[in-house]
């Protein structure tokens, strides 16, 4: 008994050799072809911001309610990376505070606020990097947002989005999915970008 038990042992050892040399093979000529890239390769890849990305698989057995939580969660990240400098600092759109953009005093705040429909609610231009004293105790700072984001994205823009704000549009488990997994990757791409 003890001798088919350390026998199985060996060869399931000279199996894992095996495989491990086979590995190394396919590792070798994978790296002539310029499709596995050393640790070098890799951390210039890493400094450029040009690696492949990888993202987690979205579950799909979920509500609609979950999925639009989660959405939201990625693409307010978005956000204040978008409106972060290279050192990773957010500056109010409406104020001029400035906050790194993950300490917890940066909000991703809605001009035209989300409650008033879907149109707008993951609108890239109706939502910025806010501070969160501006956002939740000023109700937005409206009064400042609007001057602010026809400065920033040109005059007539706070007009057109609230003439976007009147229209109804709901969404569907696949289109929440697609872009959750875009936010993802941007959020992904710009923390490489600026290295944060």
């Amino acid at each position: 008994m003890k001798q088919d038990i350390n026998k199985w042992r060996e060869t399931q050892r000279k199996g894992m050799l095996k495989f491990q040399e086979n590995q190394r093979k396919k590792n070798l000529e994978l790296q002539k072809k310029g499709l596995l890239f050393p640790k070098v390769a890799y951390d210039e890849m890493k400094r450029l911001g040009i690696l492949p990305i990888k993202i987690r698989k979205v579950p799909i057995d979920k509500n609609i309610s979950w999925y639009k939580k989660t959405l939201w969660r990625w693409f307010s990240r978005y956000i204040r990376l978008r409106d972060s400098d290279e050192d990773g600092i957010c500056t109010c759109i409406t104020c001029g505070r400035k906050h790194k953009w993950d300490s917890g005093q940066i909000d991703a705040g809605h001009y035209i606020p989300k409650n008033t429909g879907n149109a707008i609610y993951f609108d890239k231009k109706d939502v910025n990097a806010q501070c969160k004293y501006c956002n939740k105790y000023l109700h937005g700072n409206l009064a400042k947002y609007r001057p602010a984001i026809d400065k920033k994205y040109g005059p007539g823009t706070a007009d057109a989005l609230e003439i976007i704000s009147r229209e109804t549009v709901s969404f569907t488990e696949k289109e929440l999915i697609k872009k959750i997994n875009y936010y993802k990757i941007k959020v992904k791409q710009l923390l490489q970008i600026k290295d944060l």
